[in-house]
């Protein structure tokens, strides 16, 4: 028996195509300096640009997690699944990109706590696919 019964994939997989949309989007209109005052603001009511990173990879990190069949999260050669692999490369090169681009900045912070945001996810990912334990033992079913 397990505790948490995954969703049907189409819906979480268009819920988070529009994420990653919107999320792309904002990031590139953000370099391109249009709409700075309005991305400030949003980062200061959410409290400040690292609980941003942290929310955004997170959440991007769930869904794309919760989206893709769980044959992806089995491979033989690592511990890390595609998805993982995948999410780790793009949190890797929005920082660095960031190096290049004159009106904004590379941060390893804002790359550890991305990287902290995919840990979260996959953590509770594991955590919520295990089978619940009966009675001190691991469920047989």
């Amino acid at each position: 028996m397990y505790i948490y019964r995954r969703p049907k994939i189409k819906h979480l997989t268009v819920l988070s195509i529009s994420v990653i949309s919107i999320v792309v989007t904002a990031s590139v209109l953000k370099s391109l300096s249009m709409f700075r005052p309005t991305f400030h603001a949003v980062e200061m009511a959410i409290g400040g640009a690292w609980v941003l990173h942290l929310v955004l990879s997170f959440t991007i990190s769930l869904l794309l997690m919760l989206s893709v069949p769980p044959r992806w999260f089995h491979m033989r050669w690592c511990k890390l699944s595609y998805v993982q692999w995948f999410l780790l490369f793009a949190f890797c090169f929005d920082e660095g990109a960031q190096y290049w681009i004159p009106s904004r900045y590379f941060s390893w912070l804002d790359l550890a706590i991305n990287i902290s945001g995919l840990v979260i996810a996959t953590l509770l990912i594991r955590l919520l696919s295990r089978p619940y334990l009966k009675d001190g033992k691991k469920d047989q079913a």
